[in-house]
């Protein structure tokens, strides 16, 4: 696999730019999704993951998205990494009926509480061309 670099400035870059998107293939996901963002990720900004979870949600597909506010690109503080562990567990035994340790610590607990986000209040579905995303009906 290989990474085709594009200019955005030209034509054939804002094409290829569009075309290889992920927000352009949001309607290929089918499986539940989970998203997890550094609020501060200088490499992929907060807004680009709310579009995803927009669209996938707009596309009637499950999914599940935890913000730390206080981490990066990649999860620093042990917190929130026991936090996002135990909310992966959660995930992969409602999708794949895996085990579960329903007990966690009540720090733990309340830290993926604080970065859960409930899909239905996340605004910025739009499309690759940068126009609003209408609701799927």
């Amino acid at each position: 696999m290989y990474t085709r670099m594009a200019d955005p400035t030209t034509p054939d870059g804002k094409a290829l730019l569009i075309a290889e998107s992920p927000l352009t293939q949001a309607k290929a996901i089918v499986t539940p999704l989970m998203v997890v963002q550094g609020k501060n990720d200088p490499r992929v900004n907060v807004r680009e993951s709310n579009q995803i979870v927009a669209a996938v949600r707009d596309n009637g597909k499950p999914v599940e998205y935890l913000i730390a506010p206080d981490e990066g690109h990649g999860f620093a503080r042990p917190i929130n990494n026991l936090a996002m562990v135990t909310a992966m567990e959660k995930f992969f035994a409602k999708y794949l009926s895996g085990r579960l340790q329903e007990d966690v610590s009540s720090d733990v607990e309340a830290k993926l509480k604080e970065i859960t986000i409930d899909p239905k209040t996340v605004s910025g579905a739009i499309t690759p061309n940068g126009t609003p995303a209408a609701p799927m009906k």
